[in-house]
C-alpha cells in the first residue's frame, strides 16, 4: 500500500511535509517517514515487546520501506544519503540486538554462539510476557502455546527474516548505482552487516527465518566479491573462514541434527562465489569438511553434544542440495559418496544419520531428479556405462563394498549368524536406480555379477530384491538370455535335491526382473530361446502344495505370467486346473503370506476367459481375501481391457450388489462398488436388474450417502454408483434427493475424493437424465437447471481433475438440442448474476468518496448486465423458436 501511495503521488501537500512523528524533526519524504516510523516501532518493542507484535510489528515497517525504496524507480537515487544509510543501518543493527535477545532470554548475545533451543526460547518468551502482564503463572507448562507467545515468536522470527532480506536486497541495489555504493558505505559499514548476518544464520533457530535471510545474504556477498575494494571483497571468504573454524570448536550443547544454520552460511557464501566465477571458496569449504567428517570420533563423546564430524557432514550435505552448486559440486561427488558409505559404519548414530542423507543427496544430484508419474520412463535414467563413465574412480569402491558383503554373508551363513553389512543396501539402492542399456560388456562392470548372484542367498528379503534390480542394470542386455538360460538351469527339479529357500527366492527374483527387462525391450531374444520356457514348464513342483513356501510359489507363478504366451497348452490348462482345485480345498484354511499367493492365483486365472468364468461362477461361495482380490482385479483391469470380458461379470456384479451391499463388511462394500462402476461404464452397460431391484439398490445407496455413512471413500463410490444406477432407472423420484447430495458434498471444504465423485456423477447420471424425453419427466427442466448449476461450480474447482470430470457439457453438446441447453445455462447463470449486482452496488455505495473509480466500475457493470440481458433475450426467442418446430413438425 505505501509503494502504490508513493507512485501516485506527485507531490506532497506542505502540511503533511511539516507533520512530525513522536515529536521528532520534520519528515522530508515518504521514505524518511518510514525509516522514522520503524524507529518508533523499535522503541515500543524495547519497551513492550508483546505489546509490539500486537500493534507495532517491525516487520511491517521494514518491509514496507524495502518496497518504497528499492521497488519504485528512481527513489533509492534521490533518497538516499550518507546520513539516511548510517541511521538505517544502525537501526537494524539495534532491532537484531533486541529481537535475538527476546528469543536469548538475555540481551547479552555476543559472547553466545550457539543458539538456544526452542524449549530455551519458549521459557525466555513465557518470562518476557509474564513480567509484562504482571502474572506469575508463566512458569506452568501448557500443552497449547497461548496467543500471545505466538503472537511474540512470529513478530521476532519474521522481522528478522525481513531484516535479511532487506539488507541484501538493498547492497544489491545500490552496487548498481556505483556513486552510492562509493561514497555511502565503507569497509566498515560491510563488516557491520557481514556480523548482521551472521549473528540472524547462526543464532536463530527457525528455519524460515535462516532461509529468508540467506536470501538476502547471498546478494550480499554477491555484491562484495565483485567489488573493486579487495578489503571488501575478502569479507566472504573471511566469513567462511570464520564458520568453518567455528564448526571445528567444541560446542556446550546441541545444536540440530542439521547443524542449524551453520550449512546456509557455507551454503550462501560458496554459491555467491560460484556465481562470480571465484571457485577457490568451494574447494576450500569441501576439502575442510571432508578432513573434519574424516576425523576419528573420541574415545568418549557426549551423546547430548553436536560432533564436528556431524555438523560437517550435514555442510556437505546442504552443499549438495544447494541448487547454485548443481554442476560445480559434480567433481567431488565420488570423494563424498566414498566418505558417506564408510561412515555408515561408525558407532554414533548421529554420524550414521547425517552420512545416510548425504548419501541420499548424492544419489539425486549424480543420477539426476526424474520427472514422476507418467512421464517417468526408462528413458529419463542413466546407464551403469554412463553413470561409471562421469564418475569412474566410484565403481572400484562400490565393487569393493559388494565383495566385502558377500564374503561377511558367507562367513555368516557358515556360522550361522546374521551379519548385515551397513553399507550393503545403499550401495545395491544405487546400482538398481541405473537403467538397463545397449552397452558393451566391460571387465569393470562384469565384475558385479558375481557378488550380486552370491547376494541372492541373503537371509534379508530387501536385499534379495534390490540385488535383483542391480543385477538387470549391470549386465549387458545381450547376456540376458545365457544368463537366463543358466539360471532357469539351476532351479531345483524337486525336493530331493538340497537347496536353500532364500537362495531360490532370490534366483527366481532374478529371472522375474531380467525376464521382465526381456518382455519390455527384445521380446523375440526369448522367443528364439524357448529352452527357457520348457525348463519352466519341467519346474512345476515349485507352484504344488509339495513347496511349502508360499513366497516361491506365488514368485513362481509371476515368472509364468510372464511368459505364458510362449508356455504350452498343456502345461497351461494342468496349471490352472491346479490352481483352482487348491482355491477350493484351501480357502477356509489360511496361513501366513497366503493372501499374496492366493491373489496372484486368482489373477492368474482370470487372464483366461473360460478359467474366469470358472471363478467367478463362485463368487458368492469364496471367502472375504478371495473377494477382495477379485474385485480389485476386476476394477484395475476392466478400463483398460473391457472389451475381452464377458457379459458373465457384469451380471454377476448386478445380481450380488444388494446382497454385498446389506451384508458385506465396509472394505468390500468399497471395492465392490468401485468394481462395479469400471466393469458397467467400461463397455457396453446393459443392466439386467428389474426397475424393482434398481430402486431398492438405488435406495440404499442414497439413503448411506445422506446419512454420510461409511467413510469419504465408501461414500465416493456410492456416489458413482448410484448415479450409474439412476441413469438407467424409469422413476425420477431419487434424482433430487441425489441432486441434494451433489450439492452437499461439491463444496470446497469437502475432500478431493467426494469432488471427484460429484463431477463423475454428473457424466454418469446428468447426461443421461438431460437427454430424456421431456414428457417422461415433468420435473426436467428444473432438474436440469439445478444439474447445470452443480457442473458449473465443479468447473471452478481447484482440482484440475475435478473440472476435467465435471466437463459434461461436451457430451451434453452431441445429444442434447443447443438452443434448450443455452436457456439452461442462463437460468443457472442467472442467481449467480443477481449476487454480482447486488455486491457491485453495496461496494459502489461504500467507495463514493473515490473520485474516478466508480465510473470504470460502473461502466463496466452496465456492459456486462447488458450482455447478459441480450443472451438472454435471444436464448429465448431461440427456445421459443424450437418449440413451435417441434410442434408443427
Amino acid at each position: 500500500m505505501m509503494k502504490v501511495l508513493l507512485q501516485k503521488s506527485v507531490d506532497l501537500s506542505q502540511e503533511w511535509l511539516n507533520s512530525r512523528v513522536n515529536g521528532d524533526v520534520n519528515i522530508t519524504s515518504l521514505c524518511q517517514y518510514l525509516l522514522q516510523l520503524m524507529q518508533q516501532h523499535y522503541f515500543t518493542a524495547k519497551t513492550d515487546i508483546l505489546m509490539a507484535s500486537q500493534t507495532a510489528p517491525i516487520h511491517g515497517a521494514v518491509n514496507a520501506l524495502q518496497r518504497c525504496l528499492l521497488e519504485v524507480p528512481g527513489v533509492l537515487y534521490n533518497e538516499m544519503d550518507e546520513g539516511m544509510f548510517a541511521k538505517t543501518l544502525s537501526l537494524m543493527e539495534n532491532m537484531t540486538v533486541l529481537l535475538l535477545g527476546v528469543l536469548y532470554g538475555d540481551q547479552d548475545t555476543e559472547s553466545k554462539e550457539v543458539p538456544p533451543s526452542f524449549c530455551e526460547m519458549g521459557n525466555a518468551i513465557s518470562s518476557v510476557i509474564g513480567h509484562q502482564l504482571g502474572s506469575d503463572d508463566h512458569e506452568e507448562e501448557h500443552v497449547l502455546l497461548p496467543e500471545e507467545h505466538s503472537l511474540v515468536l512470529t513478530c521476532c522470527w519474521v522481522s528478522l527474516k525481513e531484516i535479511g532480506i532487506f539488507m541484501g536486497s538493498l547492497i544489491e541495489m545500490m552496487a548498481d548505482e556505483s556513486n552510492k555504493m562509493d561514497h555511502l558505505v565503507t569497509a566498515g559499514d560491510m563488516k557491520r552487516m557481514s556480523k548482521l548476518f551472521k549473528d540472524i544464520i547462526l543464532k536463530c533457530r527457525h528455519w524460515g527465518a535462516v532461509e529468508g535471510c540467506c536470501r538476502g545474504f547471498t546478494k550480499f556477498c554477491s555484491t562484495l566479491l565483485v567489488s573493486a575494494d579487495r578489503e571488501i571483497r575478502d569479507i566472504p571468504a573471511q566469513l567462511l573462514k570464520e564458520g568453518l573454524q567455528l564448526l571445528q570448536s567444541p560446542r556446550g550443547t546441541s545444536v540440530t541434527r542439521r547443524a542449524a544454520g551453520l550449512p546456509m552460511l557455507f551454503l550462501c557464501v560458496v554459491s555467491a562465489a560460484e556465481t562470480n566465477q571465484s571457485r577457490s571458496l568451494l574447494s576450500l569449504s569441501i576439502n575442510t569438511l571432508l578432513e573434519v567428517a574424516n576425523r576419528p570420533l573420541p574415545d568418549n563423546w557426549d551423546q547430548t553434544v553436536d560432533l564436528p564430524q556431524v555438523c560437517a557432514v550435514h555442510s556437505l550435505n546442504a552443499l549438495v542440495r544447494g541448487s547454485g552448486l548443481a554442476v560445480a559440486i559434480l567433481k567431488y561427488c565420488t570423494v563424498m559418496a566414498t566418505l558417506a558409505l564408510t561412515l555408515l559404519n561408525s558407532r554414533c548414530w548421529a554420524v550414521r544419520n547425517a552420512a545416510l542423507q548425504l548419501y541420499s543427496s548424492l544419489c539425486t544430484r549424480m543420477l539426476g531428479q526424474s520427472p514422476g508419474g507418467d512421464h517417468a520412463t526408462a528413458q529419463c535414467g542413466m546407464s551403469a556405462l554412463t553413470f561409471f563413465t562421469h564418475y569412474p574412480s566410484l565403481l572400484p569402491f562400490l565393487l569393493g563394498e559388494l565383495r566385502n558383503a558377500a564374503i561377511d554373508l558367507h562367513h555368516s551363513s557358515q556360522h550361522r549368524r546374521l551379519c548385515v553389512h551397513p553399507s550393503l543396501y545403499p550401495v545395491l539402492t544405487l546400482l538398481a536406480k541405473l537403467q538397463p542399456g545397449i552397452q558393451p560388456e566391460t571387465r569393470e562392470l562384469s565384475e558385479a555379477v558375481t557378488p550380486l548372484l552370491q547376494l541372492a542367498s541373503s537371509p534379508v528379503y530387501s536385499v534379495r530384491m534390490m540385488a535383483s534390480k542391480a543385477m538387470v542394470a549391470m549386465m549387458p542386455s545381450s547376456k540376458y538370455p545365457a544368463f537366463l538360460c543358466k539360471m532357469v538351469e539351476e532351479l531345483p527339479r524337486s525336493t530331493e535335491e538340497p537347496y536353500s529357500h532364500n537362495y531360490l527366492h532370490g534366483q527366481l527374483l532374478q529371472i522375474r526382473a531380467m525376464l521382465t527387462q526381456v518382455m519390455q525391450t527384445d521380446k523375440a531374444a526369448l522367443n528364439s530361446h524357448s529352452l527357457i520356457v520348457e525348463v519352466l514348464e519341467s519346474k512345476m513342483w515349485l507352484v504344488t502344495t509339495t513347496q511349502q513356501c508360499l513366497m516361491i510359489r506365488g514368485l513362481y507363478l509371476d515368472v509364468i505370467s510372464l511368459v505364458r504366451n510362449s508356455c504350452s497348452k498343456d502345461f497351461l490348462h494342468q496349471l490352472c486346473a491346479l490352481l483352482l482345485s487348491e482355491l477350493h480345498t484351501s480357502s477356509h484354511h489360511l496361513q501366513v503370506g497366503s493372501d499374496s499367493f492366493y491373489g496372484v492365483a486368482l489373477h492368474f486365472l482370470c487372464k483366461d476367459r473360460s478359467w474366469m468364468c470358472l471363478v467367478w461362477q463362485n463368487f458368492s461361495s469364496w471367502n472375504a481375501v478371495f473377494k477382495l482380490s477379485l474385485l480389485r482385479w476386476a476394477s484395475e483391469t476392466c478400463g483398460s481391457s473391457m472389451t475381452n470380458m464377458p457379459h458373465l461379470l457384469e451380471k454377476i456384479l448386478q445380481v450380488n450388489l444388494k446382497e454385498v451391499l446389506l451384508n458385506e463388511d465396509t472394505e468390500i462394500r468399497v471395492v465392490y462398488l468401485k468394481a462395479f462402476v469400471s466393469v458397467m461404464t467400461g463397455g457396453v452397460c446393459s443392466l439386467v436388474l428389474e426397475e424393482a431391484a434398481i430402486q431398492e439398490c438405488s435406495e440404499i445407496l442414497v439413503r448411506s450417502l445422506e446419512v454420510s455413512d461409511g467413510g469419504s471413500e465408501y461414500l465416493s463410490q456410492a456416489l458413482c454408483a448410484a448415479s450409474l444406477l439412476l441413469s438407467k432407472s424409469l422413476d425420477h423420484t431419487l434424482f433430487p434427493r441425489l441432486c441434494n447430495i451433489l450439492q452437499r458434498h461439491m463444496v470446497p471444504n469437502a475432500s478431493e475424493a467426494l469432488r471427484m465423485a460429484c463431477a463423475e456423477s454428473l457424466c454418469l447420471a446428468g447426461v443421461p437424465l438431460m437427454c430424456k424425453d421431456q414428457k417422461s419427466n415433468p420435473h426436467k427442466l428444473g432438474l436440469s437447471i439445478r444439474v447445470v448449476s452443480i457442473g458449473l461450480c465443479l468447473l471452478q474447482d481447484q482440482s484440475e481433475q475435478s473440472q476435467t470430470s465435471a466437463d459434461f457439457l461436451k457430451i451434453l453438446r452431441k445429444q442434447i438440442c443447443m438452443n434448450e441447453m443455452r436457456l439452461i445455462c442462463m437460468r443457472s447463470l442467472w442467481p449467480s448474476v443477481s449476487v454480482f449486482c447486488h455486491i457491485c452496488s453495496n461496494w459502489l455505495r461504500s467507495t463514493q468518496n473515490l473520485q474516478g473509480w466508480h465510473r470504470y466500475l460502473i461502466t463496466g457493470f452496465m456492459i456486462i448486465w447488458l450482455k447478459c440481458w441480450r443472451t438472454l433475450q435471444s436464448v429465448k426467442r431461440l427456445y421459443q423458436a424450437s418449440k413451435v418446430w417441434s410442434v408443427l413438425g
